[in-house]
């Protein structure tokens, strides 16, 4: 099978410059990805660490200046009213104006203070306890009382009992005012400490957190490190099976061109004997033949055709497997093809007494475009296959023009083949277009077959775009359904034809190295009226078509020095009537691609071994009116008055030795000149013997060596000696005269002009 490129991967990894950039690009990317990820990671600790730190300074300082509030206007208080207690009592002591007015500013300044201890909204907790609310009672009352008495001083007299009397309360406030200073500070140091341990359980809290997101941040680089490791592991080994799979598909490409070259090279070894094969049973089978020669004969070619028939099934389905088979399309009569798939198998239907009938639709077009061979591949497989599967009864063909619909479906052919054989269980169709599929064994003792056609049809039904499938019944039939979408086409330009009573004789060069099928395409073209010229290879060809006309050139493909798609290139190469020579490409070589080498080459026509009398003559057919083209005017350089143009044409001989390897030339000429027994003693061995054909079988391959090389003389005497082989004193004198000018051309090759 085609290896397939996703392909694997087109789709795919692979070791080329993309392949690499991309397992790059996607390392860069992790690792890229892993940094980021790290530096995300410590940026989202780094702030929380920033803001539950400024939190904490927040509260802290916020906590800290209650605190501190809270101590100094209790310290400022008790202060403050113990300079107003010692100003009072030097006031009262030393009632001077200065004394009264120092005392009336101590007192405001208390006042300020006492107001001021009242208002803060610090202090809104500390103003809830008992000891604040029984000292600031007691200072309420005091200022209530002192307020009126201070108004005016120091601008009237001193009421010294009134004076004596708040001085009096002054003194019993002073030691509440002590104890409201210590219950401060035990509530300042009572509320510092709670602090300190609600900031040593956020810490705590803090620290865990933190500890926590750096677990989690290192347990995420470790697993990201793994992840990259086990990547980097994956990658390599994508990458080592990406270079298996190359070599692998390398291997493949290899197999396969090396499979595609075997199955030429084995189209080619088994069919070129088959040429020569059913060639020559053919011919037997029309010569005299006693009634039991006749029936081994009969045989001995339809075991032949049989063989040859699974040959082709077997190239048939390895050109498949190897994408080297392509459809030709032409314009194809439809009606006719039909007709003559049915006339061609009548004869295996009233073998086994079967009515094979046709039903035609009438909106069946007269002409369709399609390959005419591989359909009518398909529907010779199907009749056959019905037609060996029943035993009594009829097969029939019918053949229905569907339309192109609304739902896109295109302009098809449908045709069903029914028969009313043995039928399929389910089990047998749904392997039926399997590989070398059979019902059972007993069917395939009892019916034989390779089990191949059927898959074969459906291979090249798919290759058209269509589709074939299978209904069945057992013991009471098939139908075989085949649907392909196919496009009308216009009628072929009518092709002139010679008919067979004016066909005119034809120059025909064969050059193929095979002697059995050189023999047998030289005894049917001669039948057929034709004169033959025969060469080994394709350079022996070329040389001939160069210096002599030809209507046509059967060419094989595999032969030595020059093989056949070379010496065609060659051929059209020399230009003028002797480049346009028609040259048809006769090979056992039936694989698509060689047919295209061959016609982009220069080829008029491909033509597969083996080839029959009716093969041949049909594609013989078209060059039957055609004359031959006048050969090239002599160069005027020739000089033809001197002595050695008598036995050697210099001109000829040098083209010759320009086109051929050296080695070649020394070859052929030491076969001449120097073998022991030469050529001339083969000729002559075979006479004095009594083969006159193979005497004139020699005679003739060594005529057209010499015509290559350019000895006139020797030519000439070999083509006498060819047509009297039958007359043994003329041979006698012309094998001496031939004995002669081999001397005599050997000499002037040595003499120079």
């Amino acid at each position: 099978m085609n290896p397939t490129p996703q392909d694997p991967a087109r789709s795919k990894w692979s070791t080329s410059w993309w392949g690499k950039r991309l397992s790059k690009s996607l390392n860069l990317k992790v690792a890229s990805g892993i940094a980021l990820l790290a530096i995300a990671a410590f940026l989202s600790v780094a702030p929380l660490l920033i803001f539950q730190q400024q939190k904490l300074q927040a509260s802290f300082t916020a906590e800290e200046n209650k605190v501190d509030s809270l101590l100094w206007l209790v310290y400022q208080i008790e202060r403050e009213h113990s300079r107003m207690r010692i100003t009072w009592r030097d006031a009262l002591d030393t009632p001077t104006p200065q004394a009264v007015q120092a005392l009336s500013m101590r007192y405001e300044i208390f006042v300020s203070r006492f107001l001021l201890i009242q208002q803060s909204p610090t202090l809104e907790r500390f103003r809830q306890s008992a000891e604040y609310q029984k000292v600031f009672s007691s200072l309420q009352k005091f200022v209530a009382v002192a307020d009126p008495v201070m108004v005016g001083l120091p601008n009237r007299p001193i009421n010294t009992l009134v004076m004596q009397s708040l001085l009096a309360q002054a003194n019993r406030d002073e030691e509440a005012l002590r104890d409201l200073s210590n219950y401060a500070t035990s509530a300042v140091y009572t509320e510092i400490d709670k602090r300190n341990r609600t900031i040593e359980g956020q810490d705590l809290w803090i620290l865990g957190l933190v500890s926590l997101q750096l677990l989690l941040l290192f347990s995420a680089l470790v697993a990201l490190m793994l992840f990259v490791r086990r990547q980097r592991s994956h990658n390599l080994q994508l990458l080592k099976l990406t270079r298996s799979l190359r070599t692998a598909r390398s291997k493949a490409l290899n197999a396969n061109k090396a499979k595609s070259v075997f199955l030429a090279n084995m189209s080619h070894e088994l069919r070129t004997p088959f040429q020569g094969l059913l060639g020559m049973l053919s011919l037997l089978s029309e010569t005299p033949l006693s009634s039991i020669q006749q029936d081994y004969s009969h045989t001995a070619l339809k075991s032949a055709r049989h063989l040859l028939g699974i040959l082709n099934d077997i190239l048939d389905v390895s050109t498949v497997e190897t994408g080297l088979l392509k459809l030709r399309t032409s314009s194809v009569n439809l009606p006719g093809l039909l007709d003559e798939v049915r006339a061609l198998m009548a004869t295996a239907a009233n073998e086994k007494n079967l009515r094979l009938t046709m039903q035609l639709d009438q909106q069946l077009p007269e002409w369709i475009e399609a390959d005419a061979t591989r359909l009518s591949q398909i529907l010779f497989n199907l009749v056959s296959n019905s037609i060996k599967f029943t035993d009594a009864g009829e097969v029939s063909l019918q053949c229905t023009w569907l339309p192109a619909n609304l739902q896109g479906a295109p302009e098809s052919l449908r045709i069903q083949v029914r028969d009313s054989g043995i039928g399929m269980d389910s089990a047998t169709l749904a392997g039926l277009f399997s590989r070398f599929h059979q019902g059972d064994l007993s069917i395939h003792r009892r019916y034989g077959g390779t089990g191949l056609g059927l898959e074969i049809s459906r291979s090249l039904t798919r290759l058209m775009g269509g589709t074939i499938e299978a209904t069945s019944t057992l013991g009471q039939g098939s139908v075989f359904t085949l649907l392909l979408p196919l496009h009308r086409a216009q009628a072929p330009a009518n092709v002139a034809t010679v008919p067979t009573a004016e066909l005119k004789s034809l120059e025909i060069l064969i050059a193929d190295d095979h002697p059995i099928n050189v023999k047998y395409l030289r005894i049917l073209l001669e039948k057929m009226g034709h004169q033959v010229t025969t060469c080994e290879n394709g350079a022996l060809a070329l040389q001939l078509v160069h210096h002599q006309r030809f209507n046509v050139v059967l060419m094989d493909l595999h032969m030595p020095e020059m093989d056949g798609i070379s010496a065609t290139r060659a051929i059209r190469q020399l230009g003028g009537a002797a480049g346009a020579t028609p040259v048809m490409v006769v090979s056992a070589d039936i694989l698509n691609n060689t047919r295209q080498s061959a016609m982009d080459a220069g080829a008029n026509d491909f033509i597969a071994k083996p080839l029959m009398i009716d093969g041949l003559r049909q594609a013989l057919a078209p060059y039957a009116g055609q004359g031959l083209p006048p050969l090239a005017a002599p160069s005027s350089s020739a000089a033809p008055d001197k002595p050695n143009t008598q036995w050697v044409n210099q001109e000829v001989f040098q083209g010759f030795v320009d086109l051929m390897h050296a080695a070649t030339v020394d070859k052929e000429l030491g076969a001449l000149f120097d073998a022991q027994p030469s050529e001339v003693d083969a000729i002559a061995g075979a006479l004095l013997a009594g083969h006159t054909e193979e005497a004139a079988h020699i005679a003739h391959k060594l005529k057209g060596t010499c015509m290559l090389m350019g000895f006139s003389a020797l030519t000439r005497t070999l083509a006498h000696l060819e047509i009297a082989k039958n007359n043994a004193a003329d041979s006698a004198a012309l094998i001496d005269q031939l004995r002669r000018e081999v001397q005599q051309t050997r000499l002037a090759l040595e003499r120079p002009l």
